[in-house]
């Protein structure tokens, strides 16, 4: 996760001149960004596995104590066609 500019110190805003510059004209692609928060990837994992119904990758998660199976009542819900037209 890549939150200031390597060049000009400045926090990298969501509004900017181009998506792989900052403001001062830095390019963002040769910067090393900090790895993401374990509870971060926890959640990502999560959220994963809902949408895919398929909890079999959550390592981290299960790791933090975040998920559970007993959690995976919440896979019951009806699925949404997406795409399909009635």
């Amino acid at each position: 996760m890549l939150k200031y500019c390597p060049v000009c110190g400045k926090r990298i805003k969501v509004r900017r001149t181009g998506l792989i510059t900052c403001n001062c004209s830095a390019d963002l692609r040769r910067a090393t960004p900090d790895p993401a928060p374990p509870e971060l990837l926890a959640l990502c994992e999560v959220l994963s596995a809902k949408v895919s119904r398929d909890s079999r990758n959550l390592t981290i998660a299960r790791a933090l104590g975040a998920f559970h199976e007993s959690h995976s009542a919440l896979y019951d819900v009806p699925r949404i066609p997406f795409g399909k037209k009635s």
